[in-house]
Order: C-alpha cells, then structure tokens, then sequence
C-alpha cells in the first residue's frame, strides 16, 4: 500500500510539473478520499491550487495540513520518547521572535516544527497582495513549486526565512484551533468566510511589525 501511495503522489508531482493542474487535482483528490487525514496530501493538494492561482482554497488546505500536522506530532510525541526529545531541541532552538508569545506546553508551539507549511500557507495569504517589487522571488517560488531546479538567490531565502514564515506563523496562530479533533479540523477550515482570511491577514501583518 505504502508503495502504491508513494507511485501516486510522484505521479501527481509528474502531472503539476508538466503543467497538467486540473489532472494532479483531480489525482490528488482520489489520494484524499482514501486517506482524509494525511497532511501531506493536504499540502499537496495546497501546492495544486496555488499554481492554479485560487489562493484562497491553497490557504484552506495549508491550515488542514498544519493542523494534522501538529496532532500528528502530539500523538507522537506522547508514545515516542526519542522524538519528543528531538522536537524538544528543535523548539528550544528557534529564534522566532514570537516564541515568548507561545506557552511552553501549547500545542500551537509546535508549529514551529512546521516551517515549510507555514511558509506556503503565507504565500497563499500574500502573494496576491505583494507589490510588483517583490514579483521576482513569488516567480522564483512557483517555479520551485512546479519541481523545477533553480538556484535561488540571498534575497530570496531572506524574504522566505524573514517575512513568509513569520507572516505564517502568526496567521496559523491567530486562525488555527488546536481544541478541534481531526475529523473536525478538515471542515473546519473550508467553510470560513473569505473575508475572515483577508482580516486576520491584515492583523497579522500588523503584529509582524511590532515583533520583528
């Protein structure tokens, strides 16, 4: 199983990268109905939109991905000492200025582990809204997520390790609700309201620039 799953997701990663957008959703979909609480499908599916440029349903299935992820890391947290421990360090070891704003034992301070989701959900939320100045690393960025190769410059790891993760972070800490079970958080966030995304947003970009 665990092989036929992996044959179907580079298929579906073969299809984004030939351009064929519809035919990886649609691949994409069929993996999510066999497996409804699998992160990675969710971010898979997140990339898809993006490229297809429907920004709004990328960010829902970037904080579907997000949530799963963390309760993912709960429960292995719980019943693997050795993992603890290293996400343990992990978290210790970020210098996110936001980190003091995040209690020791919060399930929402795992999000720091999540980093590259955290990043794309903030392309889904900015990139519509970014100035043409910056036009150059969101084009650097949908050509990285369409698989090709190409070497990226210090402004663009700057702009993802300084802005986009922690525009981010502060959105999925604002948005997510930790207190929501699984089977609860894959609705969850396809049925809030458009504007709610576009407002908590704002107070996120907001918040980045009282805390960078």
């Amino acid at each position: 199983m665990k092989r036929e799953r992996s044959e179907l997701i580079a298929a579906v990663a073969a299809l984004k990268g030939e351009g064929r957008l519809d035919e990886a959703l649609v691949a994409a979909g069929e993996l999510l109905q066999a497996e409804r609480y699998d992160p990675e499908l969710y971010s898979m599916a997140g990339k898809i939109y993006y490229l297809l440029e429907d920004y709004d349903a990328a960010a829902r299935y970037f904080l579907s991905a997000l949530h799963l992820e963390v309760l993912h890391a709960e429960e292995e947290r719980k019943k693997n000492e050795s993992y603890r421990i290293e996400t343990d360090a992990l978290l210790s070891g970020s210098d996110s200025p936001l980190l003091k704003h995040l209690k020791k034992n919060d399930s929402l301070r795992l999000l720091l582990l999540f980093g590259h989701t955290l990043i794309h959900l903030a392309h889904s939320l900015a990139d519509k809204r970014i100035g043409e100045g910056k036009r150059g690393e969101i084009d650097s960025y949908r050509r990285l997520l369409s698989g090709e190769k190409i070497e990226t410059d210090g402004d663009y790891a700057k702009m993802e390790n300084d802005f986009y993760f922690h525009i981010g972070l502060i959105f999925a800490v604002s948005f997510i609700r930790m207190s929501l079970a699984k089977e609860s958080a894959v609705s969850e966030y396809f049925t809030a309201d458009s504007s709610e995304f576009g407002e908590a947003y704002s107070q996120s970009l907001k918040l980045f620039e009282k805390v960078r």
